[in-house]
């Protein structure tokens, strides 16, 4: 079967620590502010290219691996007597349905006015 850390990596050679994520990319230096300890928690990303072949080859990466990404997602608040997870919004949904709602109000207000001009 494998070692273990053949088997968390689940592909591969076992000195791969690349796919093996590690605590510290998703969890930050907790820090204090306001009596309370506060922990900054991440999404992270990981894109692998390429491909492995069943005895564990490597096959080549055509244009290299891209970096992996982190985008900051909650904090968790720890205080005297309750812990907390406070989740970041991502605005951007709300802002791509408010563009679309009103480029779709923009094109129907200029149909019916260019209708009303060539109907008179």
């Amino acid at each position: 079967m494998g070692s273990p850390r053949h088997i968390i990596a689940d592909s591969g050679s076992d000195d791969r620590p690349a796919q093996v994520g590690r605590v510290a990319a998703v969890f930050a230096e907790p820090y204090e502010a306001g009596g309370k300890t506060l922990i900054p928690v991440s999404q992270v990303r990981h894109l692998e290219t390429g491909w492995t072949s069943k005895n564990g080859s490597a096959g080549f990466l055509l244009f290299g691996s891209p970096p992996p990404s982190a985008k900051p997602m909650a904090v968790i608040e720890v205080g005297q007597d309750q812990v907390r997870i406070v989740s970041k919004s991502d605005p951007w949904p709300m802002i791509t349905a408010g563009v679309i709602v009103s480029m779709w109000n923009i094109y129907w207000i200029l149909r019916t006015i260019r209708e009303w001009r060539a109907s008179s």
